[in-house]
């Protein structure tokens, strides 16, 4: 394999900062994570450069490792055999890039590779690892707060219905009837996504919502309205019952692997 080359100076913009293998630091090279075969023109030809890169392209600092490959196109399998040699491994396949990549003074890259050290890929996986576990418990938190919502105001609605038992203006019946609507709305989303089968609950909620409905009020006595009242914080208290420390079944795609 030729040796490290200065980069050549009559090429095209400048947008990335390379220095000869000789040249790198150890600390560095051991970071590196990106590898890229470019093809660059010269008085001489072609010259086929290796890149490494300690982050991804289009990241400035630190720079990178530039190789000298020789005016012949390397396999993938020389590829692989050069970075064997240098300490490294492929963790990906060479392929073509998938994105716009940079263009420096060793031109564009033609294949691009996830190249690292087995001791950075193993320290890249545990990273990857507790990020998922972070987002896990933040995803299992966000659930459990819904499913705290859901239970609170199943409670506040049973809370309700039990404390119109009691002698109030006509004006609390008439916000009751309204808060009660709401809450068959709200509660109705949200037992859907607890749920596979929320078929049971949501009758109750419609026949709650229709019963002490606003906008077609049923008028009854106040004798008449105790066993409904009753009726209907009994069913409010079961429904919390059953919603208490159940975590939503139809989540986001996030979270559904954790439930």
């Amino acid at each position: 394999m030729p040796g490290p080359r200065a980069a050549p100076r009559y090429a095209s913009e400048v947008t990335r900062r390379y220095v000869p293998l000789d040249s790198q630091s150890r600390e560095v090279l051991a970071r590196t994570r990106y590898g890229a075969l470019t093809c660059a023109d010269s008085p001489d030809g072609e010259r086929w450069w290796l890149l490494l890169d300690p982050t991804e392209a289009g990241h400035f600092t630190p720079a990178g490792t530039a190789i000298d490959l020789g005016d012949t196109k390397p396999t993938t399998e020389e590829l692989r055999s050069i970075v064997a040699r240098l300490g490294f491994v492929t963790s990906t396949d060479w392929e073509e890039p998938r994105f716009a990549s940079f263009r420096s003074d060793f031109g564009m890259p033609v294949l691009t590779a996830r190249v690292s050290t087995p001791q950075q890929i193993k320290a890249d996986e545990q990273r990857a690892r507790r990020v998922e576990e972070i987002d896990r418990e933040e995803a299992v938190a966000e659930l459990k707060r819904e499913a705290t919502w859901r239970t609170s105001i199943a409670i506040a609605a049973s809370a309700g219905l039990l404390a119109a038992l009691l002698n109030w203006p006509a004006g609390y019946y008439g916000l009751m009837r309204l808060m009660l609507l709401v809450t068959c709305v709200v509660l109705g989303v949200l037992v859907h996504r607890a749920t596979a089968c929320p078929w049971p609950w949501f009758f109750g909620l419609a026949l709650v919502a229709l019963i002490w409905n606003p906008v077609v009020p049923i008028w009854m006595s106040r004798e008449a309205w105790i066993p409904l009242d009753v009726a209907g914080a009994v069913f409010f208290a079961m429904l919390a019952s059953w919603s208490k420390g159940r975590l939503p079944s139809k989540a986001l795609p996030r979270t559904q692997s954790i439930l």
